[in-house]
């Protein structure tokens, strides 16, 4: 889950990448999982250990067992002989007057000298036993720190799944007001932009309608300026135009100022609209991401509702799974290492 998780938040747009909760929560995660496979690694360590020297310890026995097996048989061969008089005599019928001639071997050349006492063999064999029985108590003491272990690292994996759940929540619920603000205020500037576009064509429309009584003002002026010498005085005519002409200048330029203000109001807004449209883009991504990983997070939490099984290294009576080989236990150890999880670069917010 935290290795999905993390790979889902990797694809995050970099302004998305920030030291927030979640990030935090899954450093704890990824720390708590990467001393949890070091426990888990040293109890397999241990595991290994104590089945190579149970392996040994059941060649021995195994060893024993053969040895008493056969000194059982032979001994019960011993039992089953016996004299039988009326055979033997059969066997010793010779010609008449002539002598049986038995021959004697040397006991010595009959059998073994032994030179192990009794007590020594019996000790020898209560000794085995008695190591047996304590590896059967190391391996018990194994199994019930196994099960604290996975105990112990189950809580914990719950608390940490727990934490990076909520934050994730948390973080979902920031995402989707934030986007719901962005789309807010987005709103607003288009809206704003709208009413800009029709200030800026109502003075254009104000603009030229100035410029026709400019002209005829103009060619007015024009046109008096073609009067005699005589005729060519300043009447009231000429004022009138005069200032007929400096109003509408003014007025001219006073609309011509406004139509830049608007101009460089709607670049201004363009580009706030950029920015704006850029960050609902990225929180929009980081929102499904996040909503993803809670989706990835809650069907792992949904998964551990069963409890694990208990793990079995031993055999015997009791119906444990033997492993092939101390491989196959490093093989189970392999499945569990560290996993591969490339630490996402965020900045500090």
């Amino acid at each position: 889950s935290t290795q999905s998780t993390w790979g889902v938040r990797a694809r995050m747009p970099e302004r998305e990448r920030i030291n927030d909760n979640v990030q935090r929560a899954l450093d704890r995660e990824l720390a708590d999982l990467k001393d949890a496979c070091d426990q888990l690694s040293n109890i397999i360590n241990q595991a290994e250990d104590q089945f190579r020297r149970l392996d040994q310890q059941r060649q021995l026995l195994q060893a024993d067992l053969a040895d008493k097996s056969s000194a059982l048989g032979l001994d019960q061969q011993c039992l089953e002989v016996q004299n039988h008089p009326d055979k033997d005599r059969e066997s010793l019928k010779t010609t008449l007057g002539a002598r049986p001639k038995l021959e004697l071997s040397d006991p010595r050349k009959l059998t073994q000298k032994s030179t192990t006492l009794p007590d020594i063999w019996k000790k020898s064999t209560a000794q085995l036993v008695e190591e047996c029985i304590g590896l059967e108590q190391g391996s018990e003491k194994i199994r019930t720190n196994i099960q604290r272990i996975m105990r112990l690292l189950e809580a914990s994996n719950m608390q940490s799944n727990t934490t990076v759940q909520n934050a994730l929540k948390n973080k979902v619920k920031q995402s989707a007001t934030l986007q719901a603000q962005l789309m807010k205020k987005l709103q607003e500037i288009n809206q704003e932009m709208d009413h800009l576009q029709e200030e800026k064509q109502q003075l254009i429309s104000n603009l030229q309608a100035k410029m026709g009584p400019l002209k005829v003002v103009r060619d007015r002026l024009s046109i008096r300026k073609n009067r005699p010498e005589r005729e060519t005085v300043r009447d009231g005519v000429e004022e009138a135009l005069e200032a007929e002409l400096a109003r509408l200048k003014v007025t001219i330029s006073t609309l011509e100022q406004k139509l830049d203000n608007v101009d460089e109001e709607q670049k201004r807004l363009q580009g706030v609209k950029r920015q704006l449209e850029a960050d609902l883009t990225d929180k929009s991504a980081a929102l499904r991401l996040d909503r993803r990983c809670l989706e990835l997070d809650l069907d792992q939490l949904s998964q551990r509702s069963t409890p694990p099984a208990t793990p079995q290294f031993f055999y015997g009576n009791g119906g444990g799974v033997r492993p092939s080989s101390p491989l196959s236990v490093r093989s189970s150890r392999s499945a569990i290492s560290s996993p591969r999880l490339t630490p996402m670069p965020h900045s500090a917010r």
